[in-house]
């Protein structure tokens, strides 16, 4: 009974890693795993490997896009201090993250998982991670500020901070 728990567990627990695993990709390389040609699917990761090790997983970012579009954007991760240096060389300008972003509460909802789900103004979706209420309505301003460990919080006017994730 307990060696069957426990290998239950093992395998719950290494479906989980690997999910996770895949979900941490960037969409360039997930992309490339539903090619069925081997000869096809390998050219697709070589091209996308070598443009995140040839300027990061920032460069996915499509062409035209505004650093607060891509702002919190969970596939978002800042190349390696090394990459990031060498990049800013060749462009001859100082990379620079930004820190918050501002905008207006749109709309509210309530996700499946009972989560609420905040639209901004700017297009921006992001959900609430929290068990306590947050205190916002539709109008209000809020600012969406960088946290540590690529965590985000928003900024309520009445300067409540709650921890959030952007959706989309």
């Amino acid at each position: 009974m307990i060696l069957r728990t426990t290998i239950g567990l093992l395998a719950l627990f290494l479906s989980a890693t690997a999910w996770s695993a895949e979900n941490d990709l960037p969409p360039a390389i997930r992309a490339c795993m539903s090619i069925s040609r081997n000869s096809e699917r390998l050219a697709c990761f070589d091209r996308a490997v070598k443009a995140v090790v040839d300027h990061g997983p920032s460069a996915e970012v499509e062409p035209g896009r505004s650093r607060e579009e891509v702002f919190g954007i969970p596939a978002q991760r800042p190349p390696a201090p090394a990459a990031r240096e060498a990049s800013a060389a060749k462009a001859g300008v100082q990379p620079q993250e930004l820190e918050s972003i501002s905008s207006t509460v749109k709309a509210m909802h309530t996700s499946s998982d009972g989560r609420i789900l905040i639209e901004l103004e700017n297009g921006q979706v992001w959900r609430h991670e929290e068990e306590r209420q947050l205190l916002l309505k539709p109008g209000d301003p809020v600012k969406i500020i960088r946290g540590s460990l690529k965590s985000f919080r928003i900024v309520t006017p009445s300067q409540h901070i709650a921890r959030v994730t952007r959706v989309r």
